[in-house]
């Protein structure tokens, strides 16, 4: 049986990059969507994505991914900034993965860097976990264990 993949993202004032973030994720399972004040519309364009859409103080940016991933109810967990998206490949890749038994417990994704509309070199950045841990900041989820974690594995080339 195919693992669920809840999508985690945090938001202020995204309007203009959410949309294409959310339709590249459109098939997961739970998309949750934290935001800090917008007062654009970024709600809108999340809940018309049928995301749960819920409000959340600033606290820092690693302490308000780790409350998105927190509200996450699926197996796994992908984290995505609100100006990111995924290739078509990338989603069928992980749909492949989700579908087997992930011999790791996360993996990384390659991201393609921009800055000021020019490109400034590649990153790999450790996006797509399971439910047994945060990738941010490599913190402990609540009653978790960390012991089996090995992210040995880059997905989307």
């Amino acid at each position: 049986m195919r693992k669920t993949l809840s999508v985690a993202i945090i938001t202020r004032n995204e309007e203009a990059n959410l949309e294409r973030t959310l339709g590249s994720v459109a098939w997961a399972d739970e998309i949750v969507v934290v935001d800090s004040g917008s007062d654009d519309r970024t709600e809108e364009i999340a809940r018309s994505y049928r995301s749960r859409f819920l409000f959340g103080r600033m606290e820092g940016f690693a302490a308000q991914k780790n409350s998105a991933l927190e509200k996450c109810t699926g197996d796994w967990i992908l984290s995505l900034d609100a100006d990111e998206a995924l290739s078509d490949e990338l989603a069928k890749e992980i749909w492949k993965l989700l579908e087997g038994n992930p011999p790791f417990d996360g993996y990384a994704l390659r991201r393609r860097n921009l800055f000021w509309g020019g490109g400034c070199g590649m990153a790999d950045f450790i996006r797509i976990s399971s439910s047994v841990v945060s990738p941010w900041a490599a913190e402990l989820r609540p009653g978790r264990c960390m012991r089996r974690c090995i992210f040995q594995r880059r997905l989307g080339g």
